[in-house]
């Protein structure tokens, strides 16, 4: 499972959500989506704020791909994080596998 973080610029954590599952369709190929396509189940992956705006197209295309309800709910989460991370000047969305 990822949990995902909203880190200011500090390394305050703001805040985090995360979903059982989640790591099956979350990781993409890269050839398809640029972003989500560097996300790993190995390692911690960090966007900055300037990105956000990439990320948030591409989890809307992942949305639209996702059947179960609860997922694409998830996704909306995950797409508020990222307008947060975006109006936060320095800060990060850091896509986490071990956090718990």
């Amino acid at each position: 499972m990822f949990k995902i973080i909203l880190e200011s610029a500090n390394n305050e954590r703001l805040e985090s959500v995360g979903k059982e599952g989640n790591a099956e369709y979350l990781p993409q190929d890269e050839n398809e989506f640029e972003m989500l396509g560097d996300i790993s189940i190995f390692s911690c992956d960090i966007f900055a704020s300037k990105d956000m705006e990439k990320l948030i197209i591409e989890l809307k295309r992942l949305k639209e791909r996702l059947i179960d309800i609860e997922h694409a709910n998830h996704i909306d989460e995950i797409i508020d994080l990222a307008k947060k991370c975006k109006s936060i000047k320095h800060s990060k969305l850091i896509f986490a596998p071990f956090e718990e």
